[in-house]
């Protein structure tokens, strides 16, 4: 996996085959803090076929409106520049590998 910040590159990613998964999140946000620290360590075990890109949501309130973000923290998973799931709110490690397991090898959910 590969971790990344907005805005640099988060649109090329996007529309790669690689599945990119945009955590919004803003500092003083305890739940992002909690979310944070779920997705590294699901990163650890299943992160390899991903890139992380963590958004500011109050830093780029453009992106984040451009995406329908209206609450931290939200996470968006993109494969080949198509959203493929959303959570907003805190998740366990369990929620997030389950949800994003059908996307680790690089096919799409159907």
């Amino acid at each position: 996996m590969r971790f990344g910040v907005i805005p640099d590159n988060a649109d090329a990613r996007m529309t790669a085959a690689r599945p990119v998964l945009l955590e919004f999140s803003t500092g003083w946000c305890g739940s992002c803090q909690t979310v944070d620290a779920v997705i590294r360590a699901w990163a650890e075990q299943e992160g390899r076929y991903f890139d992380v890109v963590r958004i500011d949501a109050e830093a780029y309130p453009a992106v984040t409106k451009i995406h329908h973000v209206y609450s931290v923290p939200t996470l968006i998973l993109f494969q080949s520049g198509v959203e493929c799931w959303r959570h907003s709110g805190v998740l366990t490690v369990r929620e997030l590998r389950e949800a994003l397991r059908p996307y680790s090898t690089g096919k799409q959910k159907s």
